[in-house]
């Protein structure tokens, strides 16, 4: 419970961190976000956390996410046309790249948390959740999905421009230290913050005080 908290903090750090870049007359977030990179992790490793190490019947290595992904459209047919763009790119061949291409093509299309939200409400997921994630997968715990959803909410309105189909998903490098240094940094600016509110609060709490003895 503790590193799904962990993970849904993050996620609510990348996105707010990414909604402090915009522009309130145009929303647009493009290739060059460094913000943008942080959130796509944060959301590969929620889709990956708890994920049992099943093996393909006619493969020697593990499934993926990827894998999970595909089934999508059966129980949510909306989410068809993102499955078969992630398939039709044949630059893209390990499932991690499709994961990643996906998770990019869904934020292209502003429906990051459509999807999630049908795989989490949907009753005919339970099942199928049960087969691909462990019980203390993020996926199959209904409380944070639904913090997750309310922080995924704002980036519907973000017009994200983002190169597709030139980008070597397989080959993109994990930033994970440079990303916790991120976090903390995130975390910092917030007790920062938290600080002054703090004591702007007791200094009007003394000055009321103080005119009430007069």
């Amino acid at each position: 419970k503790k590193q799904r908290s962990a993970l849904l903090e993050e996620t609510r750090l990348s996105v707010k961190a990414l909604l402090n870049t915009l522009d309130p007359q145009n929303p647009v977030i493009t290739d060059n976000s460094a913000q943008l990179d942080h959130l796509c992790l944060c959301l590969e490793k929620i889709l990956r956390f708890g994920l049992k190490p099943k093996t393909s019947f006619l493969s020697i290595g593990p499934k993926d996410y990827w894998n999970y992904l595909e089934n999508l459209p059966n129980i949510y047919p909306p989410a068809a046309s993102s499955i078969s763009t992630v398939k039709d790119l044949n630059h893209v061949k390990t499932l991690t790249g499709k994961g990643r291409a996906w998770i990019r093509f869904v934020l292209i299309e502003s429906k990051m948390e459509e999807y999630l939200k049908a795989l989490v409400r949907d009753k005919n997921c339970v099942q199928w959740k049960r087969d691909w994630y462990e019980s203390w997968g993020f996926l199959r715990n209904g409380e944070e999905m639904e913090i997750l959803l309310g922080v995924l909410m704002p980036l519907n309105v973000i017009n994200f421009e983002l190169c597709f189909k030139d980008i070597e998903f397989d080959h993109l490098r994990n930033e994970m230290g440079s990303y916790v240094m991120f976090v903390k940094e995130e975390e910092g600016k917030e007790e920062e913050e938290k600080d002054v509110k703090e004591k702007r609060m007791l200094r009007r709490s003394n000055s009321d005080g103080g005119g009430s003895l007069k």
